[in-house]
């Protein structure tokens, strides 16, 4: 069924049917449109839980009249193209901003990049696979093994199910490792003791380690204050209230979230972590995921997976969607933790 605007005429009509008490499905027959529609129509224009169609049309007109398409920002196309030319993938480029709060889909990059091409550009030069067109192959024949052996002729001695690898599972290969819980540090009082906010994180992994006893544990951090590191007092926290420290890798030497990424990432190599929990701030759990994941292509991990636990800092309004300088500061890391310098200049940043 194709996609029609709901008249005026067809809202009274919903209106009607639904004081009858007929069903979503039936209105959407009756009326020939498409049950979502319905459904979308009902929860956008409803008031106090009553749908009035007038008021219902009225507001689809005002919502025309002031619609318009998006355009994506220059300044993340400029970005775009920036991550393109040191050949990063459209699937990573989407990867990574989508994670941002800047989404853009993998599908635009690719008709953007052939656009480009069109217009004499060498952006295609950087693809994978240079933008070719798939040629379809021959199809092969499976190929009959050689001096196979039927199953009807193994030892009896298999049934009985004793010895290693009489079990088709005493051959595959399981996973090495089981998981991580990397908590990023934060800037310690002129003291040398931990902010509140430090020890919100640390009380948010201790919780995560006793839920997952064979986790291992990343801290990092390592702006020295009085003497002492983030990582070192994040350490000593968590034996205190008995994480056994065989567990903990400290990291002291990160002075930023970039750090964080790259330096936490060769201890997740090392020890054949495929997946983390980054615990940080709500407000920095954005930043850090992002640069992580990069940081994971670089110099960790392949295939490293990577989710975030968090509590609110700030009110859920304001971290729901980043704002200009909060992106301008993900675009920025992103480029230091690929290992490129990064300016204050146009167009990464307005003037």
């Amino acid at each position: 069924m194709s996609y029609q605007q709901l008249t005026e005429g067809k809202r009274y009509q919903i209106s009607t049917l639904l004081e009858l008490g007929i069903s979503i499905s039936e209105i959407a027959l009756k009326v020939k449109c498409h049950g979502a529609t319905v459904y979308r129509e009902l929860k956008r224009n409803r008031i106090h839980n009553q749908y009035c169609p007038k008021h219902a049309h009225a507001s689809s007109v005002s919502r025309r009249k002031t619609a318009h398409k998006y355009r994506i920002p220059v300044e993340r196309i400029e970005f775009v193209r920036l991550l393109i030319s040191i050949d990063w993938s459209p699937e990573q480029i989407a990867s990574v901003l989508t994670k941002a709060g800047a989404s853009i889909c993998q599908e635009w990059i690719y008709r953007y990049i052939a656009q480009d091409k069109r217009q004499g550009g060498k952006l295609y030069h950087h693809l994978r696979q240079g933008h070719k067109r798939y040629r379809k192959g021959l199809k092969e024949k499976a190929l009959t093994i050689k001096n196979a052996v039927s199953i009807d002729e193994r030892p009896s001695i298999v049934d009985n199910r004793e010895r290693f690898g009489d079990w088709e599972i005493d051959t595959v290969l399981g996973k090495h490792d089981t998981g991580a819980i990397v908590t990023l540090g934060y800037a310690l009082n002129p003291d040398g003791s931990m902010h509140p906010i430090l020890v919100e994180r640390l009380e948010t992994t201790l919780a995560m380690a006793k839920a997952n006893p064979d986790a291992l544990i990343v801290l990092t951090g390592g702006v020295p204050m009085n003497h002492k590191t983030e990582g070192k007092l994040m350490a000593d926290w968590l034996i205190e209230k008995g994480i056994s420290k065989d567990r903990i890798i400290e990291e002291n030497y990160a002075t930023s979230t970039v750090d964080n990424a790259l330096f936490s990432s060769y201890a997740l190599a090392r020890h054949h972590i495929k997946h983390a929990t980054i615990i940080s701030s709500a407000s920095h759990v954005r930043r850090g995921q992002t640069l992580f994941e990069i940081a994971s292509w670089q110099t960790g991990p392949q295939n490293i997976t990577f989710d975030t636990v968090s509590y609110p800092d700030k009110p859920l309004k304001e971290l729901a969607t980043p704002n200009d300088g909060e992106l301008l500061g993900i675009y920025r890391d992103a480029l230091r933790t690929y290992g490129m310098w990064s300016y204050r200049s146009y167009p990464l940043e307005s003037r």
